[in-house]
């Protein structure tokens, strides 16, 4: 009995495989549609912060066509997130490979060489971008001008392109941030604390924003939204660098009040 059922199990066997490979192998489905929808999910997923199903989306995509332009985009882009450079550079390279004029793929390029320090080549990228009369988001690539500029070091240069963005797009939260940074810098405390006040109104605090708004209300003499900004690092952002430069802060203050 026994081998019977043995010999059963393995002739089932042998009639479900062929039928799983031929569903695998299914002539209707269209690779093209197939490897773009699921680009599309994978760049959803990713912009949703879900990277690990943004990986298995754009991992399919490409299995479905491997030349999919926005499935190679998608990934260099979700690997310039994830830190990995080096496999970023080879899914850019791909895409440019398939496509030299999208400007999507440029502007993105760009931030991805703007960060390696590489700030040249990544504002050449920029620059193809802005001669393109048909792009209609060319306030970001001002903004992603501006922000590769301020890691150069040229502040100057960063500050006209982020007025010029704010110019064409209001609403550009990391131009109002950083403008209000680079006033803050200048002692200008009006026109920091505006461009602060505007970049709240439209986006979630972060690490460096709390830090900033912090010190606008010293400057204010406000301390209810000093330890209103202060707790929010501190519960929010533990680990990062402005909350270690708030412990520091409230070290000093607390060895100046012992020493009167």
């Amino acid at each position: 009995m026994s081998r019977f059922v043995s010999l059963l199990v393995v002739l089932v066997l042998v009639v479900l495989l062929p039928a799983c490979t031929t569903e695998s192998l299914n002539p209707d489905v269209d690779l093209t549609k197939a490897a773009e929808a699921n680009a599309k999910l994978g760049v959803g997923y990713m912009n949703q912060g879900n990277y690990e199903l943004a990986m298995t989306k754009l991992t399919k995509a490409l299995k479905f066509d491997e030349d999919n332009l926005h499935a190679n985009h998608y990934m260099g882009e979700l690997y310039r997130r994830l830190g990995e450079t080096k496999k970023a550079e080879e899914y850019f390279q791909r895409a440019l490979d398939l496509s030299k004029n999208d400007p999507q793929l440029l502007n993105n390029y760009g931030v991805f060489l703007c960060e390696l320090n590489r700030y040249e080549e990544a504002e050449g990228y920029f620059d193809r971008v802005l001669k393109d009369p048909l792009y209609s988001g060319k306030a970001r690539v001002y903004e992603n001008l501006g922000l590769c500029a301020k890691l150069k070091g040229n502040l100057a240069e960063a500050e006209k392109h982020f007025d010029r963005a704010l110019r064409m797009d209001p609403q550009l939260a990391k131009s109002l941030l950083s403008l209000a940074q680079l006033k803050f810098d200048q002692r200008n405390q009006i026109s920091a604390y505006s461009y602060f006040q505007d970049f709240s109104k439209i986006s979630k605090q972060n690490s460096e924003s709390l830090w900033l708004g912090l010190l606008l209300e010293k400057g204010r003499g406000d301390r209810g939204k000093m330890a209103s900004y202060a707790l929010r690092l501190k519960q929010q952002f533990p680990h990062s660098k402005e909350a270690e430069l708030l412990t520091k802060m409230e070290a000093r203050t607390k060895n100046n009040k012992s020493r009167k």
